[in-house]
């Protein structure tokens, strides 16, 4: 099951208003959200009306730069960025 699939299932459950998420480099394994993951969980924040807010305070530790932004994504204003 990938995470995407894990919170559809919560988001059918849950009447979950917001996700506070760390797509890059999140501790403690220094993860970074594929780009089709993060498309996805925009799709879901559509889908369901939630709200996205992306803690960013890692991005800037990547050896191989800062990767975009979930906020430079967003089409609809779901995501609220925060650094």
């Amino acid at each position: 099951m990938t995470r995407s699939t894990a919170l559809a299932d919560v988001l059918k459950c849950w009447d979950v208003r917001a996700c506070v998420v760390s797509p890059a480099f999140a501790t403690p394994s220094g993860a970074t959200m594929p780009p089709e993951a993060r498309r996805r969980l925009l799709e879901l924040a559509e889908e369901h009306d939630l709200a996205i807010i992306e803690d960013d305070i890692y991005a800037d530790t990547g050896w191989l730069g800062v990767p975009n932004t979930l906020k430079a994504l967003d089409q609809t204003g779901r995501v609220i960025h925060s650094r």
